[in-house]
């Protein structure tokens, strides 16, 4: 594969309720990128660290900044691309 890209891998699901917003719609279907917002619970979905769970502190474009709660220790910080995440 050239170009330097990684592909996206959108499960069967997300791509029928697409199908079906886009279908059954009778206004304009925009798309929002940022759907994550500061505060936010999250949870690993892809990747080494798949199944992790965190809290949203900082976001930009293409990454979160995530606090994981580690108990007496406090949280560790770690930057994580959205696309691996999901939302709890």
């Amino acid at each position: 594969m050239g170009g330097g890209r990684n592909l996206a891998v959108i499960p069967d699901s997300q791509i029928d309720q697409l199908k079906f917003i886009l279908g059954q719609s009778d206004y304009s279907v925009t798309f929002d990128p940022d759907i994550f917002k500061v505060n936010d619970k999250v949870r690993v979905v892809r990747g080494p660290l798949m199944g992790l769970t965190g809290e949203i502190i900082n976001y930009d474009d293409k990454y979160l900044e995530l606090a994981v709660p580690i108990g007496i220790r406090g949280a560790g910080r770690l930057n994580i691309e959205k696309i691996n995440v999901e939302m709890l």
